[in-house]
């Protein structure tokens, strides 16, 4: 997992992943309409705190935090090849986890329900919609910090890297 800091390497990166979403669905999904035009949504990057993962197409993962008073409002994006693998669970976690060093809390706000209930597998509460939010959509809000995720983030690591156990002969 790398974090995104602004340089001529990594915001080409940036603005690949920008140029991917703008052709699919994945950018009005993912982000406000005031991120819409390529400036904003390369400022806003630069102020937020984003970890990513990249293979040879590109960015394939990507999670950022953007301060809301104490908490970080996150935001995830996945690429669609890459959404059921296990090395995106832990991507997630692992970034997750890096937010709530960062955060005490961490924000979940989306227009997608699905989203809010994969949250709250991973140990997030869920609060409701309110509506209008979310580009006049109603928006779905969780959160989640250390207390309600460590406990799901322990057992889904030991299920991704089981201990290795030393098999002892008898005879």
């Amino acid at each position: 997992m790398q974090v995104y800091i602004p340089s001529v390497e990594s915001d080409v990166l940036l603005l690949n992943w920008y140029m991917e979403m703008a052709n699919s669905d994945d950018f009005e999904n993912t982000f406000s309409a005031e991120l819409a035009p390529c400036s904003a949504f390369m400022t806003s990057m630069a102020k937020s705190f984003v970890l990513y993962e990249v293979d040879e197409q590109g960015l394939w993962a990507v999670c950022w935090f953007d301060r809301v008073m104490c908490a970080g409002a996150f935001g995830l994006w996945v690429r669609a090849d890459k959404r059921h693998q296990a090395a995106t669970l832990e991507f997630i976690i692992n970034a997750l986890d890096a937010g709530l060093e960062k955060f005490p809390v961490l924000l979940c706000v989306t227009r997608q329900q699905p989203v809010i209930d994969q949250a709250v597998r991973l140990g997030f509460t869920a609060m409701g919609k309110i509506p209008w939010l979310f580009d006049g959509d109603a928006a779905h809000i969780a959160y989640g910090d250390r207390a309600s995720t460590l406990a799901i983030f322990t057992e889904i690591r030991e299920r991704l890297h089981p201990p290795i156990v030393d098999e002892v002969a008898h005879g």
